[in-house]
């Protein structure tokens, strides 16, 4: 009896076995790298309109509210919460479902 020189069905399905766990590695991996990317692309646009915000409490003016409401488009379900404490304002910006949040501490001379 002659050996055949093809692979066994065994062979054959760990191949494919080890096929399928090397694609969904790749999957997990990029699907992760897209979420912290996104992510990183809110905190950024946060971190705008915290510098908007700071840019306006610091000259003594409130920000303009459809300049402010345009920046705040971008974030989901974003809000600007102001607290001040004399001559120091804080500022936090808090979006999305998890309440992510970026905060700012100014030193102004006009704060209202």
């Amino acid at each position: 009896m002659s050996r055949s020189s093809g692979f066994t069905l065994i062979e054959a399905m760990v191949t494919v076995a080890l096929m399928g766990i090397v694609t969904v590695g790749l999957l997990q991996a990029g699907t992760s790298a897209r979420l912290r990317a996104n992510e990183r692309l809110l905190h950024e646009r946060a971190t705008q309109v915290l510098e908007f915000e700071a840019e306006a409490v610091s000259s003594g003016v409130l920000p303009d509210p459809e300049v402010e409401r345009a920046l705040l488009a971008v974030l989901p379900g974003a809000r600007v919460e102001r607290t001040k404490l004399g001559r120091t304002v804080t500022l936090r910006v808090t979006w999305g479902v998890t309440h992510t949040a970026r905060e700012l501490t100014v030193f102004a001379k006009g704060a209202r």
